[in-house]
Formats: C-alpha cells, structure tokens, sequence
C-alpha cells in the first residue's frame, strides 16, 4: 500500500500523462518513499463516458469555466442557487460552434439519446458529484497518509472536491495540492478558503516534495511553516500573508539534469483498464527546459506563463537523449509532447543531430517555438521528427505583434507557414485581436491581403486576448489603460468573498473594455477566417479536428523551379489566372523574395546577389507585376513570394494531422 498518492482529476487530457504527477512519484520513490500516481481522470472518462469526456477537454473553453462548473457542486453543494444562471451565461458564447452541432450528432449516433448541451453539462454535473465520493474510496482503501493533487486550469474544482470528500470519510490523512492553480498567492488563497485543505506547494516541487513527505511520515502533521522546506505553504503562513505576489514563496530549480524522469508506469496500467482505450495513442510527455529565454529578454505583454518562474533552464543535450531513449525503451512508445514553454535554440546544434542516439525507430515530437525559424530550421525540424509545432505568431499585423513585444514580423510568420507546410510540420496557433491600444483598422487592412494565403495553414481561431495573472497587462494596468477583475464566472463557481477570489483568479477581463475587438474591421477579420479555414480543411467547423483528417479541395500555391524559369499553378478562389511560367526579372525577384525581403533597399540587395546592375524602375515594375499576380505578398515593408515548392506534403491530397478529439473519427 502506498504512503503517498498523487491524483491525477478531470480534466486533462487522457493520452498525456501527467509530467509532474510523474516526476514527484519517481522523485519520491528515489527517497525510499512508498508513492503512487492515481489517474482518477480515467475513472471519471470511464464513468460517463469517452464522448463526454472529450467533449469538456477539446470543447470548452478554459475561461469559460464550464469544466470547472461540472465539478463545483461536488466541492461545495451548498453554493448552487444560480447554478442554471451560470450555466446559460456560459454556454451562450457557443450558440455558432459547429462543433457543439457535430457533437450532439456524434452523441445520438452512439447512444440514441437526442440530448442538448445544456442537459449534457447538467449530467456530468450530476455524475461528477457521485464521482467524488466513489474515487475517495477507492483511493483511501489503499490507506495512503498523504493524498496530493495536481492543479492546473480546469482541475482545480474536482481537486478540491476529491480532497473535501477525503478529509470528511479520514480526517487523518493530510491533504495538498500543487501545479499552476496553487502558486504563491493563488495557493495562499485556497488554504484560506478551504479548510480541508493542509498544505499547498508553490513553484517547482521536484526536490521539496520528497522532503516535505518525509517529514510529514515522520509523524510532524502538526507542521510549523518554519519547518517546512521552501515552497511549502501551510495554512499558518497563509493566514498571516502579505499576499504579494512578488514576495510570496515559489521555488525554483536550478539544475534540470538533476530532476528525476517521470515514472508513467500507473498510467500506462490504468489505461490498458480503460474502455476504448484503442482510441487513445498515448506521447510520452517531457520536458527539456522550464522558463522562457525571450520572456527573460522582452515578455509577451500577454503571457501568465511561468509565473514568477520565468529564468530559463535548460538540461543537457546528453540528459535529454538519455531521457528520450531510455522513456522509450521502458513504455514502447515513440511519441513525444515537449512541455516546454519555448524550444532553445541551441537544438538545432546540440540536440537534434544526435537523436538518432535514441534508437533506429523513427520518434515523433511536438515542441513549442519562436516563430522566428527559418527554411533551414524548419526543414532542420521535420528531420528530427519534429511534425508538429506551436510557434506563436499571434498576428500576421506587424502593429499588433508590436504591441504584444512578439519580436517578429508578420512577413516572417507568413514565411514559417509556407516551410511548414512544404516540410509537412503541422502548426498549431491561434489569432489574437482585442490588445490594448489596437486599431480596429489593423484588422481590417489584414483582412484585404488574407485570401492570398488561403493555401497556407491558418489559425485555431481568431481569439479575442484574454488577461491572465502574472502578464504585463495584470501588473501594469495603468500603462494600458485597463481596470481588471476576476471572470464574474469566479463567483458562480466558489463560495468565498470577492477579496478573495482576486487572489485566487487566473483570468481577468478589463472592464474598460468598450468595443474593443467588436469593430467592423474586427468583424472583417473574423469572417475571413471562416473563409479561409473553410477553404483550406473543406469544411465550415470553427476549429481544429483530432484525428488523420484528410482534405482533397484546399487551395494550392504550387511551384516548380527550373533553371531560368518558375513554373506556378494557382488553385486559390484570389487567383489572377491558373497557370504562370516566370522568367527573366520576374523569375529572379520571386526566387530571391523566398524569405522576407526590405522592400526599401530591395535593389541594393538584389544586384549583389545576382550580380546584376537592374535599374530601379526595372525592379520596381517586375515587382509590381508579381504583386498583380497575387504572387508576392508585401506587408509591414518586407516582399515575400508565396508559392509553395511541390513536395510530397502538399502536391496531392496528403492526410494533415490536425489535433482534436476521437468522436469526430467517425464523420
């Protein structure tokens, strides 16, 4: 029987271990400490349902907290008089979702139950509250003296509900949370509000958490925040609390080879239990880095990333082979979900060379990046495995990225859309609009060129921005001219007073807000989207899908290069005409516009380049009739050609790997 269990709750994703769940529990097992991951997420997916599990993971929105609400009455059964009033504020921003239409279609096909939305949410609140009780039970039978859970986003109701439900049935055991949702005061806050609740963990629990149950197993429940390793918060430190979140204690790792890998092992024999478990392919989720090194330089003004854990770390290149080979070695599987918030760019060097160390079987990675990568990086990329990315680019509006301190260009994200597409690494990025101190004319002025990219691959969805805890705009609301306060959400779902609820928020809305992102060129925006994501997936769905989805009618932008000519085929609805061979002039400036080009000192590169003496005007008119064509883009003064090469990514039809959930597999 294990000492200590660490629980995995709804919702998180059901083909992703949990990274830190796994690291603790092979932290503490190095200590000679007996511990255990419960993957309580399976049980509760098994209970209602893979459909309706789903459903919350891909469907709702995070700030929406709808997942939060299923599991709120269960935490706290006596804060439910406006719990219907909640749910018709909450699902009233999905009555244009094709995708909730899909899923109840989906729904009745499998189960012949013609049910809706709201009565859907209705039932897995419902479940949820016989859920708890049930998992409690089932976790305290195997008499563990310590229960922890993992809170980050939506798990933060069903923790807390799980943890009440265990101190109610053994008031002896002791209870703690840690992830995202507990860091500095936001942990403070909880152990404040919700007695049941012993002890949180702030910051990076790696080397603090095994100390912590040492002590703990040792008999000291009764604790003295003075005796407690760093990181650690007790109700008696919460209680007497600044609640400043720069001084409030989280814990930093310094050296990442020294953190244990995560032991998935619990995982991997709770799924083989799981009822259509066929339908998950599970990734072996690691991490190579914490941190951000551009936010170390210049933060995102939207980022609540990383908290105030924002120094880069990285392990070694020799660590992160022996990582990969040996997780997949022990688990047989070659799928891999790199949690970090950034890739180093030292990889191309260091790393990704030697991963054939890893063995001879082809591995497959997911990596968030800049999206300042190149042809070579991108083609350096797909080399190593990596076929699917999340680059951050945000905006294709040079102003706006301005605003958000992106540090690239919207010539540049253009560009990464067109290698990626040739290389087949599929990129994963969402559209913000809405910033402080944007012009709705910015949206409108991009909307105008957009249909030249119809080919490429286009956003998630154009998402309004949203103000998270940690970010610039939460620190600096004055700079930009916001007033805060938490989701009125909040109130709906916990039970405590305002004052607290700031403390405990992640997500803020500005009440100065006004039209902010309402304005026609906003709406220009938005309806081109739909445009273009119905051009390129063949389909009318406002967001991505889960499975290999294949797609034969999306617009192409092909090309074939010779020596002294381009040839170009255009399928795109914008194009001038079907058929181009370029030569001469033309030729030459649509080759060498490959990658982002100055417009203003176009000449004195061009010339050098081919050795060639072209006058301004020869280079301006072959420019100009490239642009006539639709065939060269130029935006925030650079030019950029837009053809793709042909390869075997994009000249037929080719199955696109777009992540979404398995319900959608059958239509």
């Amino acid at each position: 029987m294990p000492d200590v269990c660490l629980v995995s709750m709804p919702y998180q994703l059901l083909h992703l271990p949990s990274l830190g769940i796994g690291q603790l529990v092979s932290a503490a097992k190095e200590k000679g400490i007996d511990a255990r991951a419960v993957y309580a997420r399976f049980w509760f997916a098994e209970k209602i349902g893979l459909i309706k599990y789903n459903m919350v993971c891909y469907l709702l929105n995070t700030g929406s907290l709808l997942a939060e609400w299923t599991f709120s009455g269960a935490a706290f059964p006596d804060h439910q008089d406006g719990a219907d009033d909640f749910l018709s504020m909450a699902i009233s921003s999905y009555h244009e979702d094709k995708l909730i239409d899909i899923f109840l279609k989906n729904y009745y096909k499998h189960t012949n139950i013609n049910a809706n939305f709201r009565d859907i949410l209705w039932e897995i609140r419902t479940e949820a509250d016989n859920f708890i009780g049930e998992a409690a039970e089932r976790i305290l039978e195997m008499k563990p003296l310590i229960v922890g859970c993992s809170s980050t986003f939506q798990q933060h109701c069903s923790s807390l509900a799980l943890l009440k439900k265990i101190r109610e049935l053994d008031p002896g055991v002791i209870t703690i949370m840690g992830g995202g949702n507990c860091e500095g005061v936001m942990g403070q806050a909880a152990l404040r509000c919700f007695p049941w609740l012993d002890f949180v963990m702030s910051g990076e629990a790696d080397f603090n958490f095994p100390e912590f149950c040492a002590l703990a197993l040792a008999g000291k429940t009764a604790l003295k925040q003075d005796q407690l390793p760093y990181g650690v918060i007790s109700r008696e430190y919460a209680s007497a609390s600044d609640d400043n979140d720069m001084t409030a204690p989280v814990v930093l790792v310094d050296d990442m080879d020294k953190i244990p890998m995560p032991d998935y092992n619990d995982y991997f024999e709770e799924l083989e239990k799981l009822s259509g478990k066929e339908t998950i392919i599970p990734e072996l989720v690691i991490e190579t880095s914490r941190g951000c090194w551009w936010g170390q330089k210049r933060k995102c003004s939207f980022c609540g990333l990383n908290g105030n854990k924002m120094r880069y770390r990285r392990k070694s290149a020799g660590r992160i082979i022996n990582e990969i080979s040996g997780m997949s070695q022990k688990y047989a599987q070659h799928r891999f979900f790199v949690a970090d918030n950034i890739m180093d760019m030292g990889y191309f060097k260091e790393l990704f060379p030697r991963l054939p160390e890893t063995g001879p079987d082809q591995k497959q990675f997911f990596f968030e990046t800049k999206s300042n990568l190149n042809e070579q990086h991108v083609k350096a990329l797909k080399q190593a495995g990596v076929n699917r990315i999340q680059p951050g680019i945000e905006s294709l509006n040079d102003n706006a990225l301005k605003l958000m301190n992106k540090g690239n260009s919207a010539a540049g994200n253009v560009a990464l859309l067109i290698y990626a597409l040739e290389n087949g690494v599929k990129v994963s990025w969402n559209y913000l609009i809405a910033m402080p101190g944007e012009e709705d004319a910015w949206n409108d002025k991009t909307s105008r060129w957009l249909p030249l990219i119809f080919h490429l691959e286009p956003p998630i969805d154009i998402c309004t921005i949203r103000f998270d805890r940690y970010s610039h705009y939460f620190y600096q609301q004055d700079l930009f001219g916001l007033d805060l306060s938490p989701f009125r959400t909040y109130s709906s779902i916990y039970p405590v007073a305002g004052s607290e609820i700031k403390k405990m928020a992640y997500f803020f809305e500005d009440n100065n807000k006004g039209i902010r992102g309402e304005g026609p060129g906003s709406r220009r925006l938005r309806a081109c989207y739909k445009d273009w994501f119905k051009a390129f997936f063949n389909s009318s769905l406002g967001t991505c899908l889960p499975v290999d989805y294949r797609f034969d009618g999306r617009p192409r932008l092909l090309m074939r290069v010779e020596e002294n000519k381009t040839i170009i085929t255009d399928t795109r609805e914008c194009a001038f005409k079907n058929k181009f061979s370029l030569e001469g002039l033309e030729h030459k400036v649509h080759k060498y516009c490959r990658r982002p080009r100055p417009v203003a000192a176009l000449r004195e590169s061009f010339n050098p380049h081919f050795g060639m003496d072209v006058k301004q005007g020869e280079l301006d008119e072959a420019v100009n009739r490239l642009q006539e064509w639709k065939l060269l883009l130029i935006v925030g003064g650079r030019a950029l050609s837009l053809a793709t090469y042909e390869t075997a990514y994009n000249k037929k039809s080719i199955a696109q790997v777009i992540s979404a959930c398995e319900w959608l597999k059958d239509m």
